[in-house]
Parts: structure tokens; sequence; C-alpha cells
């Protein structure tokens, strides 16, 4: 059986990427829309650290999880998180001068919490699933 690579040269330049994206979207958030002029200026920054620490995790893991997971599993948690990436920062950027404090906390805790029911039992399968395959190799 082959060991896991702990880190690559594709995981490191989709970590290097990934932190060139962050520091896009912040330069976005504070010298395009001046985030810091809106009233949900610090939930909005919160929010964005905990998305791009999710994103930079997967990149900087992205080596590592495919020995861990099964495939349709690591698929559909780098899906999912692609995709709450999306809509969390067109959220972020187009419509966070619309909102009141509450009501932009209360949607991303939402879509924080939908995201969670999606990778959380998809993780916890692809893991139970990949060492059910081992065992019977």
């Amino acid at each position: 059986m082959k060991q896991a690579k702990a880190f690559s040269l594709g995981s490191a330049l989709a970590t290097l990427l990934s932190a060139f994206f962050i520091g896009i979207m912040f330069y976005i958030l504070f010298e395009v829309i001046h985030i810091q002029e809106y009233s949900v200026y610090g939930m909005a920054v919160f929010f964005a650290a905990v998305n791009f620490s999710l994103l930079f995790l997967l990149c900087l893991f992205s080596a590592y999880l495919p020995h861990v997971l099964n495939t349709a599993s690591f698929i559909s948690l780098c899906f999912t998180t692609g995709l709450f990436t999306v809509i969390q920062n067109l959220n972020l950027i187009f419509f966070s001068g619309l909102y009141t404090k509450t009501a932009y906390v209360l949607f991303n805790l939402i879509l924080l919490f939908v995201y969670s029911c999606i990778v959380l039992p998809t993780v916890a399968m692809g893991i139970k699933n990949n060492k059910t395959r081992r065992e019977n190799t």
C-alpha cells in the first residue's frame, strides 16, 4: 500500500494560488468597495476569514485528503467548498451594503450551517468507505 504524501507540488501551487486569491479578495473588500464604511464591517471580515480559512486548509491538505477520503467524497468536499466560497464572496461584494448587521450575520450563519450539513456527513462517509475498502483489499 502506498504511503500518503503530506505535501506535493500541486498542493503547494494550490495553496499559493489560494493565498493570492485571499489577498485579491481582501484588496477588493478594503480598497474597492470600502467595507469598513458599512455597518456589517466586523462580521464581514469575520465570515470572510472563516471562508478563506476553509479554502486555504482545503488547498493545503489537498495531497493528503484523497488518501483519507474516497474519491467521490473528496470531489464533493472540493465542489461544496468552492460553491460556498462563490456564494459568500458574491454576497459579500454585491450585497453587504444592503443588509443590517443582524440580517448579514443570519444569512452567513445559515450558509455556514448548510455547508456544514453537507460537508460533515460527506467526509464521515468518505472516511468510513475508504477504511472499509482498504480492509477488503
